[in-house]
């Protein structure tokens, strides 16, 4: 069997409870009468993506396993996916922000999200292709723990910003 699993089954754990926690934040919110901006919605939606992106993608490998994939190529087909989709995501994160808060300034979940979106294709990439720790586990799970640090820094910016006092939005914001 393959390392890394358990740890993979455990981060998707964390993601799909962040998810949750992120959920029920806005639900509570909501009840209290707080209004969220475009900003907040898009927000919502990149934390929504990123978790279940981070969930699937901690569970592909035990599925291609299922399945009978040689383990190289488990780990190969995983890393090829796993970047396609942080590029798409941070792609369409991009110009949702910019055009959901064009004047407001990157914080840093925002950056340390960037930054992730980023590295981990450029590691991602060459493992796909056995370039680099060809049929180990090691970068693939490296790269899902630095998503889910992405999606946790992001749950508590979440966090941060439903509990402050209601503000009336701002024009960047509205």
């Amino acid at each position: 069997m393959p390392e890394n699993l358990d740890l993979l089954l455990g981060i998707a754990e964390v993601s799909v409870g962040l998810i949750t926690f992120t959920a029920l934040l806005l639900v509570l919110r909501q009840l209290v009468g707080g209004q969220l901006t475009e900003f907040h919605v898009m927000f919502i939606k990149g934390n929504a993506a990123l978790g279940i992106l981070t969930a699937l993608f901690s569970l592909l490998p035990l599925a291609l396993l299922r399945l009978n994939v040689e383990t190289q190529w488990v780990w190969s087909i995983s890393s090829g996916l796993l970047a396609s989709a942080l590029i798409l995501l941070l792609a369409w994160y991009s110009k949702a922000r910019k055009k959901a808060a064009p004047n407001r300034r990157q914080n840093i979940g925002s950056i340390f999200a960037s930054v992730t979106g980023v590295i981990s294709p450029l590691v991602l990439i060459p493992h796909a292709f056995g370039v680099i720790y060809a049929g180990s586990s090691g970068p693939y799970a490296i790269c899902l723990l630095l998503v889910l640090l992405t999606l946790a820094i992001s749950f508590f910016q979440t966090l941060g910003d439903f509990l402050l006092p209601f503000a009336k939005p701002t024009e960047d914001e509205q």
